[in-house]
């Protein structure tokens, strides 16, 4: 129980962090969305115990696409594609 607890905290932790870093109103979207089927899938799982064939799979989705919509604002040094230095100058 402990266990399932602190996935729920850090799914928690991700959405709040996705929300709080998306740029766009649909990415946002998304990301509710998102956080709609975890709440579902986690209230279902604690009154019944049923194996659903691949629901793992779609949780798994569901987690790596909130994560992609929280890492749409961040920026880096070498995320930037920009600027393109060209391999060779024409002299």
């Amino acid at each position: 129980m402990v266990a399932y607890l602190a996935l729920l905290g850090a799914l928690g932790w991700q959405a709040r962090v996705a929300l709080t870093r998306t740029r766009h109103a649909i990415g946002r979207s998304i990301v509710v969305g998102c956080c709609g089927i975890i709440g579902a899938v986690a209230a279902h799982n604690l009154f019944e115990d049923l194996h659903v064939l691949h629901l793992s799979v779609q949780l798994a989705a569901v987690w790596g696409l909130m994560e992609a919509m929280g890492n749409d604002g961040a920026t880096s040094d070498t995320s930037d594609t920009s600027e393109v230095i060209p391999a060779t100058s024409n002299k």
